[in-house]
């Protein structure tokens, strides 16, 4: 069984423009969860985004090589409005890359911890 836990950022990560986190590889992964914290008055919304690329993991951290293809899960869009946290929890994936992306609106704010476990077979 695989098992996968890693940070999505490295230190914090500024919110105060659209971001998209470094690509995960899904392979042999069937179910993952994603959880983060962030503080500030910061205004906008977290989703995820899949793809299913053939893409290869360049490094230890799963950046994607040669993935370019990205579309918003549905029903993984969450408006916030101040600090907080969210966890996605996603059963039986069929896709083979995800990444958290941030969309802006209003605000100055930053992500203090995005992390992600995968459990597969």
């Amino acid at each position: 069984m695989r098992i996968y836990n890693d940070s999505l950022i490295t230190g914090t990560q500024t919110l105060n423009t659209n971001w998209t986190s470094a690509p995960q590889y899904l392979g042999h992964i069937a179910n993952f969860s994603i959880q983060g914290f962030w503080s500030g008055a910061i205004a906008g919304s977290f989703s995820l985004q899949a793809s299913s690329d053939i893409g290869q993991p360049s490094n230890a951290v799963n950046n994607a090589l040669n993935v370019t293809n990205w579309t918003d899960v549905s029903n993984s869009s969450v408006t916030v409005s101040g600090a907080g946290d969210i966890l996605y929890d996603v059963d039986n994936t069929g896709y083979t890359w995800v990444r958290l992306k941030w969309t802006y609106t209003s605000g100055s704010g930053q992500l203090d911890s995005a992390r992600m476990n995968g459990k597969g077979v």
